[in-house]
């Protein structure tokens, strides 16, 4: 299929499936409008994308945002710079529930995340491959929860990256509160994007917390 025109429209979920169909579509000019998320985060899954930005709203006003931000002039395309190496601090009882959005991380948006689940070779020593990515990594992900906040290898992680100057953002898993030593930090809370977007899953919700604390 050929286009002048390609327009694509998302808020960050789903992409592997949009890239698969405009794969199929030559066009000229290819547009991209993220909603909700900053374009830098869309041009780590549509690299090289003129851009257009618009903030949530309700369908009716989300449908004029998209109409009026097609009769702007895009941005040119956004500078492709790598998406930041993430290091994940995380109770190893919550992994049931978050490895489908790291691999979604990781595919669709090729942010380079470091888990010890999976990131560690077998025979490696594991303490030292920690320090060595806390020190490498750019931005740390706290998943707080009731284990994690008993747990005392994520204390241990995120202190050392407090003593390295690394930045750190949480996301809640739970209703439970984050550590005491977490506690000064604004947290992203899965169950309030749930409340406002009661249509998400959990996975999405976890999706969602991810890119908002990465922009």
């Amino acid at each position: 299929q050929a286009a002048d025109r390609l327009v694509v429209l998302t808020d960050g979920h789903d992409v592997s499936g949009l890239r698969e169909k405009v794969s199929r579509v030559e066009a000229r000019e290819r547009v991209l409008i993220t909603v909700g998320i900053e374009p830098a985060v869309g041009s780590w899954a549509f690299e090289g994308w003129e851009s257009v930005h618009i903030p949530e709203s309700g369908p009716a006003m989300l449908w004029r945002a998209a109409e009026a931000a097609l009769q702007q002039v895009p941005q040119a395309p956004l500078s492709t710079d790598e998406p930041p190496k993430v290091f994940l601090s995380h109770s190893v009882k919550d992994e049931g529930q978050i490895f489908e959005v790291i691999d979604t991380l990781r595919s669709d948006f090729g942010i380079p995340i470091f888990v010890c689940a999976d990131s560690i070779a077998p025979g490696t020593d594991w303490l030292n491959t920690i320090r060595t990515e806390l020190h490498g990594c750019d931005v740390v992900l706290f998943l707080a929860s009731e284990d994690a906040s008993r747990s005392v290898f994520c204390a241990f992680e995120v202190g050392f990256a407090s003593a390295l100057g690394k930045p750190i953002h949480v996301i809640c898993l739970d209703s439970s509160t984050p550590p005491l030593y977490l506690e000064n930090l604004q947290a992203v809370q899965t169950s309030r994007l749930r409340a406002r977007k009661p249509w998400l899953g959990p996975s999405d919700a976890l999706l969602e917390a991810c890119l908002i604390a990465l922009r």
